[in-house]
């Protein structure tokens, strides 16, 4: 099996690619790549890893000032993990378990008031 790595090389793809052959055959692995959002004044807003354009691995964003103003992790564009917002001097003032919060979510029933009656029957 052979490997091959570039960036803006064959093919002219952004971010980091392999390409594995086996047998003359290949197969195009996920594109990551570094990405980085910028306010107006060219102060960076967020950064993180972007795999195949979704949102993975560990991103934070920041206040126009430069004090980091949220970071956490990302599963395949999902939040997940703690995430920590900081207040405006940069500190930690809060920490969110997203793991529990999407917990909490799935139980929640959503049911509209008056479209299920009390002995199971349907509404009419």
């Amino acid at each position: 099996m052979q490997s091959e790595r570039w960036r803006n090389g064959p093919g002219q793809e952004s971010g980091d690619w392999v390409c594995l052959t086996k047998n003359g055959k290949g197969h195009r692995e996920a594109m990551q790549e570094e990405h980085v959002e910028y306010y107006k004044d060219g102060s960076v807003k967020g950064k993180g890893l972007l795999v195949d354009g979704t949102m993975e691995g560990y991103w934070e964003w920041f206040r126009k000032n430069g004090t980091k103003m949220r970071s956490g992790h990302f599963k395949a564009g999902e939040q997940v993990g703690e995430w920590i917002t900081y207040d405006q001097q940069g500190q930690v003032y809060k920490v969110t378990d997203m793991d529990k919060k999407a917990q909490k979510a799935a139980v929640k029933p959503a049911v509209r008031s008056g479209s299920v009656r009390q002995d199971g029957g349907q509404r009419v």
